[in-house]
C-alpha cells in the first residue's frame, strides 16, 4: 500500500497515517424539511459513498424529525417518516453531507 506514516520519534506511536481510508466530502444539499432527491457523482474505483445528516434546527427545544438519507445508483435520496399521532412533531430542516472513503 502506498501512503505516508509519522510515527512519534520518542514513542514509536503512529501520529498519521495516510494509507489508511480518509473520507472526501462531495457536497451537500439542504433539505427544505420535505422529502427530495438529486443525483450525486460516482465515488472514485474502490470507494465508498456515504451521507450524513445534520440539523439545522434545535431538536431538543421542539420534536423536530430527521429524514433517512439512502445513496443508490448514483442518487441520493432522503425521506421523512414518523409518527403524525404525537403533538408536536414536525420535519427538520437538514443539511445532508455526502462524499467517499
Amino acid at each position: 500500500m502506498v501512503g505516508l506514516v509519522i510515527r512519534d520519534r520518542e514513542t514509536g506511536l503512529v501520529k498519521v497515517d495516510m494509507t489508511m481510508n480518509i473520507s472526501q466530502t462531495q457536497g451537500s444539499v439542504i433539505t427544505n424539511s420535505a422529502n427530495g432527491s438529486i443525483t450525486i457523482p460516482p465515488p472514485p474505483t474502490g470507494k465508498t459513498q456515504f451521507a450524513v445528516v445534520v440539523p439545522l434546527q434545535d431538536l431538543q427545544l421542539e420534536k423536530g424529525k430527521l429524514p433517512a438519507a439512502v445513496i443508490a445508483n448514483g442518487v441520493l435520496s432522503w425521506v421523512y417518516r414518523y409518527n403524525t399521532n404525537g403533538w408536536g412533531n414536525f420535519s427538520a430542516n437538514c443539511i445532508i453531507y455526502y462524499g467517499y472513503y
